[in-house]
């Protein structure tokens, strides 16, 4: 584990591009929640800078962080870079839903998601993680409150599990802060 000074940086790091609108007190939240239910195995859709994948990766579980590249590729390098001192943390870049695809049943205490945010691509993850999600863990999907669709295919999707939302407030690209939303989902 890492000292209390080192996690409270990561918390707080905020960059131009990539990450940017994964606020801090979303990453405490990821954090928290993967203490709290003892995370062995964690998944993370969408790495961008890799700031969230770093706060995960200090929980001490086995963190697997994929992006396919498609959105800032400027920060990809300096991610690998900083990331790999945690032997714990393994990148992939590949497409999120190929790689759900391949995965086994119940492979993940925790799963983020924050890739690709069209409606039919979130719904073919949702199926995937119904699979992939072990009974009792729990997934986050970012961006639900940012646009409503993303929402209803999640609560459709998962409308058997236990579901919370919460708002993410943060700067988009242009500087307004805009509620981006964390839907909270725990498979029974």
């Amino acid at each position: 584990m890492k000292t209390r000074d080192e996690i409270l940086s990561v918390f707080t790091q905020t960059v131009i591009s990539g990450g940017m609108n994964t606020a801090p007190e979303a990453r405490l939240l990821l954090f928290a929640l993967a203490t709290l239910i003892h995370a062995q195995t964690i998944l993370e859709t969408g790495y961008d800078a890799g700031y969230t994948t770093e706060i995960l990766a200090m929980t001490g579980a086995k963190v697997i962080a994929i992006d396919n590249g498609s959105e800032y590729p400027e920060v990809k390098k300096e991610a690998k870079e900083r990331l790999s001192r945690y032997t714990n943390c393994k990148l992939l870049d590949t497409d999120a839903l190929s790689f759900l695809r391949d995965v086994p049943d119940e492979m993940f205490d925790l799963i983020f998601i924050d890739d690709d945010h069209t409606p039919s691509h979130v719904k073919d993850e949702v199926v995937e993680v119904r699979r992939i999600l072990k009974t009792g863990g729990l997934v986050v999907f970012h961006d639900t409150e940012k646009d409503e669709t993303l929402k209803r295919v999640v609560n459709e999707g998962l409308a058997d599990w236990e579901i919370l939302h919460l708002p993410a407030w943060c700067k988009d690209e242009g500087g307004v802060v805009v509620n981006f939303g964390l839907t909270v989902a725990r498979k029974k």
